[in-house]
């Protein structure tokens, strides 16, 4: 029976998903209770999921508040009656929207009981120690894979707890993050890794980008549609740049993973955790959650108000750039340059 490792960010790809295309869970609860995978579902995977849920709750709710301005203005020429009757219909979309955002909200609550509780309980009884978290620690210290170096502990632990306790069997670990591939080819392990699990283990290892894939990979047959498929990569993309480090502001990008330009914030660092925000998701204001604690440039949008690196007056950029490795100068500083 093989071992399957899913990151972080597929599960999280999955509070982005509509409720018809959740059929890759269903079949993953068939093939465990079938006993033809066993799940291995570490601690350190539990503790993330359940600490980045309401983040892509709260960006989803928001996203939902950008499809419409909250307050409507209207030149002097509309008649008065015709202003009544738009804002009525306004108001009663506010409405119904605030009543989607509920159902929403309820909807993780089901999904966050059945990965967190359901599935736990039917996965692999693997437990971290602290020498594992030790080795983990020192793996981040070398620079070797997985994982990023801005990150705290996590694929570091999660690739201990595999190499540890799975290498009696084959292995399929389902993640987009490029830390765990083959930067040559994303559709193979990261040599380094290969050559690790190869020292210890003659059993097959491999990555699959989305779990709906590795589903047919295993029935062998196509059980989960293409269009299912898409969806899945779609959520987890957006999932992923929630989780790069240079997004924290939910609101910075529009559904579909694709950038919103009429966000009045910056994208910056890594999401601040605010017990008061995330307890009331529907009353949530957009702010700016900080400076990006390492040696990127932040994320910046059109419309978004941000600070010159040079002379530190704010200004407002023309464009984005969509790797975060750019600079923000204002356009005197950039003439300057």
């Amino acid at each position: 029976m093989k071992y399957l490792f899913i990151d972080t960010n597929i599960y999280l790809g999955f509070f982005r998903t509509s409720k018809e295309k959740l059929k890759s869970l269903d079949e993953l609860e068939i093939l465990i209770k079938d006993k033809k995978i066993s799940l291995v579902f570490p601690k350190i995977t539990q503790e993330e999921l359940s600490r980045d849920i309401p983040v892509v709750s709260l960006f989803y709710c928001e996203t939902l508040d950008q499809q419409l301005p909250k307050k409507l203005q209207f030149a002097v020429v509309i008649d008065k009656n015709d202003r009544k009757k738009v804002e009525g219909l306004h108001k009663q979309y506010l409405e119904a929207l605030k009543e989607l955002k509920e159902q929403y909200l309820q909807s993780v609550d089901v999904l966050s009981k059945r990965l967190l509780d359901d599935i736990t309980k039917i996965s692999a009884d693997i437990h971290e120690t602290d020498n594992l978290v030790q080795a983990a620690y020192f793996r981040k210290l070398r620079g070797n894979p997985p994982g990023k170096r801005q990150d705290p502990l996590g694929d570091e632990i999660a690739w201990e707890v595999l190499f540890s306790f799975c290498l009696d069997n084959d292995l399929t670990i389902i993640a987009a993050d490029k830390d765990w591939k083959n930067p040559q080819n994303q559709k193979e392990i990261h040599p380094f890794l290969k050559r690790e699990w190869g020292s210890k283990s003659e059993k097959k290892i491999e990555v699959f980008d989305s779990l709906g894939e590795f589903i047919n990979s295993v029935t062998g047959k196509n059980t989960i549609s293409k269009e299912e498929i898409r969806e899945e990569k779609q959520s987890i993309h957006v999932s992923q740049l929630l989780n790069l480090g240079t997004i924290s502001n939910m609101g910075s990008i529009a559904s579909g993973a694709s950038i919103a330009i009429t966000s009045p914030n910056v994208i910056n660092a890594n999401p601040v955790y605010n017990p008061a925000v995330y307890a009331n998701p529907l009353a949530y204001t957009p702010i700016n959650m900080g400076v990006a604690p390492f040696n990127t440039s932040p994320l910046t949008i059109i419309g978004s108000t941000v600070k010159c690196q040079n002379c530190g007056k704010s200004y407002t950029p023309s464009g984005f750039n969509l790797t975060g490795t750019g600079n923000n100068y204002c356009d005197e500083c950039k003439t300057k340059r």
